[in-house]
């Protein structure tokens, strides 16, 4: 983590003994100083807690004391492999009091005095925290400045919320879980700043980042000098802050009205707050950071809350966090391609709203639908004030692998051969071993196939085809116990002779290449057979009776 710690040092022999008799006051002019605190709503004892702040301001610019800025790298922090207890679900609740008591985060503290504001961050954070808890709440808390008005309850988390939850919270439209989320700092007012720090190396599967906050502000000053309340992501790879990625409020009074976009609510009342509202509050404020592109970066989570400057005006926010994927999924998988006729897209579960384009005018508001049409699909998120909507792109491919095979013929006599042919795909692999789109096979009795292979979009396919095999007897006729076809060869007439107890079956004739040329019912006895227009080549017949196949032979017309 990196810390910026500023620094003072005199310039050596500035100030002389000589000097030190002189005003170093003289020239201050108290009273605008005074008008300007006032103007910011400086009264009281935080008047003259401020004036005393720009004297001793006034005092480093008249004598020149050096201001350098000296950036420490702190190696107790790692940067951790994913996200870690993000939701708070898995730590003990109760006051803490230790930086590393929260299991995958850091929690740090400070001061806001002497020129530390939550502007500089000058005095954020090294010491151990002594305000911040880990709030524990399945029934709801209700802040001591809130009120009832609005009960808290936890926002991420597996266990399911009451009802109460969703009714509490209608702006959130998402399913809300847990039993526990944080505060920093709280509503004693002692120029305390608190600092709750995670980091994490971003992966697909945690590339959203996922958060919500309350912050309750004491309105009162300039907006720097304010109690108020920052969110910022860093870059630790390139140690720098992500803008878009950050957020930060302060209470409303005549002298801020930076509040960021976000509504605020008088507290104890629940009405819309204004510059003359003492304490306020937001509602759950739900958003998600989109670090998809910071892909194996290091990055680091801040979220620091702080009082006001002169120490009479509190500022404390509650945090819960919950890290998802922002990856598109296809039929429950991370790529664009669907290998069936129908693609089911998805996008991460449970966010607040969604919102789908596609081809032809296509539109959706759920977490995934179905659809047959291939195109561009664009989801976008909206997003809460002042962060912009998120948009995830994706072209989709609907690219079943249709594969067909055929054969020269699938129905042989032992010791013949048969072709096999696939189509459809760009790799094939049949059960046989061979691994082309065309192989011969042999076999000695009845098989099926398997081609297998993938299409040009990665996609699988397979398709079986079963090649018979039949005893024969040869050229001069073809005899069974029960099945006798003659003369073979003939020019296209024959006698299909059943003998034994056979009736009404049925005669099935195919060519070569499969396709079927005659069917007729036979009986007992001679049967015959006219294929007089049909052309010279070899033929396969079938006898068949219900589901049974009595007999299987070939023929060959000659003209």
């Amino acid at each position: 983590m990196i810390k910026k710690i500023t620094l003072y040092t005199a310039i050596a022999g500035a100030l002389t003994l000589q000097a030190q008799r002189v005003d170093s006051l003289a020239g201050f002019d108290e009273q605008a100083a005074t008008r300007a605190s006032l103007a910011e709503d400086f009264r009281g004892p935080e008047l003259s807690v401020h004036l005393n702040q720009l004297k001793r301001q006034y005092i480093k610019q008249k004598y020149q004391l050096a201001r350098f800025d000296e950036t420490v790298y702190y190696t107790g922090k790692v940067v951790l492999a994913a996200c870690v207890n993000e939701d708070f679900e898995s730590s003990s609740g109760g006051a803490i009091t230790s930086s590393t008591q929260i299991n995958g985060w850091t929690v740090l503290a400070g001061n806001n005095m002497n020129g530390n504001n939550l502007c500089n961050l000058s005095g954020c954070c090294m010491s151990s925290p002594s305000e911040a808890s880990l709030v524990v709440a399945p029934n709801g808390l209700v802040d001591p400045n809130i009120g009832l008005v609005y009960p808290i309850y936890s926002v991420f988390g597996s266990t399911p919320s009451s009802t109460a939850a969703a009714a509490a919270n209608p702006q959130i439209t998402a399913s809300m879980g847990g039993n526990n989320f944080i505060r920093l700092n709280s509503n004693v007012s002692n120029y305390s700043i608190e600092q709750l720090t995670k980091t994490y190396s971003v992966t697909a599967s945690n590339d959203l980042f996922c958060f919500a906050f309350i912050s309750v502000l004491y309105g009162g000053h300039g907006c720097c000098d304010a109690g108020a309340m920052l969110i910022r992501i860093k870059d630790l790879t390139t140690n720098s802050v992500i803008t878009v990625a950050s957020y930060s409020a302060a209470g409303m009074s005549s002298a801020c009205s930076y509040t960021n976009g976000v509504q605020y609510y008088a507290a104890n009342s629940g009405t819309p707050a204004s510059s003359s509202t003492t304490i306020m509050f937001n509602k759950w404020h739900v958003n998600y950071i989109d670090l998809s592109a910071f892909m194996g970066h290091g990055v680091q989570i801040d979220v620091i809350a702080g009082d006001c400057t002169a120490g009479g005006h509190f500022g404390y926010v509650y945090f819960d966090s919950q890290c998802a994927s922002t990856e598109l999924l296809v039929n429950g998988l991370t790529k664009n391609t669907s290998c069936m006729s129908t693609a089911t897209v998805s996008a991460p579960a449970n966010l607040n709203s969604y919102m789908w384009s596609g081809p032809s005018g296509f539109t959706a508001s759920t977490a995934s639908f179905t659809t047959s049409t291939a195109g561009v699909y664009t989801l976008t998120i909206p997003q809460n004030p002042p962060y912009q909507n998120l948009k995830k792109t994706m072209n989709l491919v609907i690219s079943p692998a249709n594969v067909t095979v055929s054969a020269t013929t699938t129905l042989i006599c032992k010791g013949e051969k048969s072709i096999l042919s696939g189509s459809g795909l760009t790799t094939y692999s049949w059960s046989s071993g061979a691994a082309v789109s065309q192989t011969t096979v042999n076999p000695t009795t009845t098989k099926t196939y398997t081609l297998t292979g993938t299409n040009g979009d990665g996609c699988e396919g397979f398709a079986l085809i079963t090649v018979s095999v039949s005893t024969c007897a040869g050229v001069g006729g073809l005899e069974q116990e029960h099945v006798r076809l003659f003369p073979n060869p003939s020019n296209g007439e024959f006698t299909l002779r059943l003998s034994g107890d056979i009736s009404n079956a049925e005669l099935i004739i195919v060519n070569a290449i499969g396709q079927k040329v005659h069917t007729q019912f036979v009986h007992n006895g001679n049967n015959t057979i006219r294929l007089t227009t049909s052309a010279s080549g070899v033929y396969y017949y079938t006898v068949v009776k219900g589901n049974e196949t009595l007999e299987k032979g070939k023929f060959t017309i000659t003209k």
